[in-house]
């Protein structure tokens, strides 16, 4: 048996670890291929392959929300300590991505749709096979064996030829307590950072809908907010065409239609991307432009704003750009199309495969304003408590990084 010593190790155990193939570990069992569409209530839950690359984060267990199909049984369920891959992605960085079944399990499950069910023998700990799917490692054998063009997938018998690096059973269940005890400061600090984003969601409709209002400096309320349409409180303009193949790594800061849905919140404070477009063919955007995204693939991607809080920044096309009048603070503006608006820009929209929203239909949309001194006191009540989340990411991120170098040092 070849051997390896790795990287990191635990010290109270010494010897060399070995190689097996996954064949030699354990067995595969039998799978179903339900679809999204037999969802509904029933006796039987199935862990379908989008939800593994999308939504569990490792372990599932019976506080995991995992689907139930109205199929009417029987079905071979999966057994608590079993690891379950996904067998299909559109990219490789999802393809081969695994759970493991562990740590009790009363709901019956079943492998569903694109999924290789695996159940290891003793010399493999369910947990430490988890983990090492987490490694740089394993996503490299994922590229070599997976196949495909549009749609990806690697087969049960490429799977089964992976190498695992096996250590003891005793130091495997060591390595992944370890591992497991990051896993639950990370879930925890998850939930932290997720209970601050429902404060601040819950806060901000409270705000705009006028359930809670803010005090003025004599703890009186401020007068009632004006009804306007955007139209008459802003001017209107349009980002240059501008591409991704358009970036480069320097140049000037500038913003693409869809990072305003995928990495953007209410106020732009840092631009993501840079172009070496000659900046006489771009459009700038200023302090206090609102920017809303002109299209994607639904309504609910451009039912979204960011405002600009950057010296300077350039603006791609597709991109909707709000200038308001002296009278608005263009990132309370950002909140309240967020947090009030956001069904209106989105029933504004036009179009069915790749949705539109147009200057007009912006212009009508009615807004609410308060005096501009109660604006800014609402922006920086909610800028707080974005601060606060970003930094509790911040968080997270650290303890993530944290399990990454451990993992991959370990199975180097």
């Amino acid at each position: 048996m070849n051997t390896t010593t790795p990287k990191l190790r635990f010290n109270s155990y010494n010897q060399n670890w070995g190689k097996k193939q996954l064949a030699e570990l354990g067995s595969f069992n039998k799978t179903y291929s339900f679809s999204r569409s037999v969802e509904g209530e029933g006796e039987y839950h199935h862990i379908h392959y989008g939800d593994i690359h999308s939504t569990y984060t490792g372990i599932i267990n019976d506080q995991t929300n995992v689907p139930s199909i109205k199929e009417v049984g029987p079905f071979e369920c999966i057994e608590d300590g079993e690891v379950i891959f996904a067998d299909a992605s559109e990219d490789y960085n999802d393809l081969g991505k695994a759970v493991a079944v562990w740590g009790g399990k009363s709901k019956k499950m079943i492998s569903g749709l694109h999924t290789h069910r695996f159940k290891p023998n003793q010399e493999l700990d369910t947990r430490f096979l988890l983990y090492f799917t987490q490694s740089s490692r394993y996503r490299k054998f994922v590229r070599e064996k997976g196949t495909g063009i549009s749609v990806l997938g690697i087969s049960k018998s490429n799977l089964s030829k992976l190498e695992i690096p096996l250590p003891s059973i005793d130091e495997q269940k060591e390595i992944s307590n370890f591992l497991f005890l990051l896993d639950q400061k990370i879930n925890k600090q998850l939930e932290y950072v997720l209970e601050l984003e429902s404060y601040k969601k819950s806060m901000a409709h409270k705000i705009f809908t006028k359930e809670v209002r803010i005090k003025d400096k004599n703890g009186e309320e401020f007068p009632m907010w004006e009804e306007k349409r955007l139209g008459e409180v802003a001017t209107f303009f349009k980002g240059a065409v501008l591409s991704k193949s358009d970036l480069s790594e320097d140049g000037h800061p500038c913003i693409l239609y869809g990072e305003l849905y995928t990495k953007y919140n209410e106020i732009i404070t840092k631009v993501w991307s840079r172009t070496n477009i000659n900046n006489d063919k771009l459009v700038k955007g200023y302090k206090n432009d609102v920017l809303v995204p002109s299209s994607g693939e639904t309504a609910i991607d451009i039912a979204c704003a960011s405002a600009i809080d950057v010296d300077e920044v350039y603006l791609g096309g597709d991109i909707n750009i709000i200038r308001p009048n002296n009278d608005v603070n263009g990132s309370f503006l950002s909140y309240e199309l967020n947090y009030l608006n956001k069904k209106d820009l989105a029933r504004v929209a036009q179009g069915a495969t790749v949705v539109h929203l147009y200057i007009d239909n912006l212009k009508s949309i009615t807004v609410l304003l308060p005096q501009k001194e109660e604006q800014q006191k609402i922006v920086d009540f909610l800028s707080k408590l974005n601060l606060k989340i970003e930094k509790e990411k911040e968080k997270l991120e650290i303890i993530k990084e944290q399990k990454r170098g451990f993992i991959q040092h370990m199975f180097k």
